[in-house]
């Protein structure tokens, strides 16, 4: 009998090869790890939950496209001192760089990529509400570590520039 999860003979479909793909290109592996678990026949040997971890892999192009904007503020195009937002805009689009979902460079992308604290090691998350789009009491925030991209002082300097 043919089923969507299983194909001739027990062997997985391809629904299943797609979902488990989907699963774990949209998921984060800590969601992605408690999934699999709990997707297991009960006779299946477990997977142990309690060492899923949050993944600490860089994509090392969108990293560096990180590390260029940075630059670009901070330091220039080597022509001249730091560029501003609207310039560094024009020469990533200039240059043929893409987001990470292949649209061009934006001023709010820029401005976004400058002040989002994750690059430089903290990621905050449960900072809105939902529904309303305000933004939550400090004491409902919940921060992580996350991997270092930009140094520290980098990041300061440019939020110190920015203002």
């Amino acid at each position: 009998m043919l089923t969507y999860r299983t194909g001739v003979a027990g062997v997985p479909s391809a629904a299943v090869f797609m979902a488990d793909h989907l699963l774990e290109q949209t998921v984060p592996a800590s969601q992605a790890a408690l999934a699999r678990y709990y997707n297991q026949p009960p006779s299946a040997e477990n997977i142990d939950v309690s060492t899923a971890e949050i993944g600490n892999d860089i994509d090392p192009i969108q990293a560096e496209t990180v590390r260029l904007i940075f630059g670009l503020y901070r330091d220039g195009d080597g022509q001249s001192g730091g560029l501003g937002i609207k310039v560094i805009v024009s020469h990533l689009n200039a240059k043929g760089y893409r987001t990470q979902t292949g649209s061009r460079f934006s001023c709010k992308f820029i401005h976004d990529v400058l002040t989002r604290e994750t690059y430089a090691s903290t990621h905050a998350f449960n900072v809105v509400e939902a529904k309303t789009g305000r933004k939550k009491a400090s004491d409902e925030v919940i921060t992580m570590d996350a991997p270092v991209i930009i140094p520290r002082s980098e990041f300061l300097e440019v939020q110190q520039r920015l203002k």
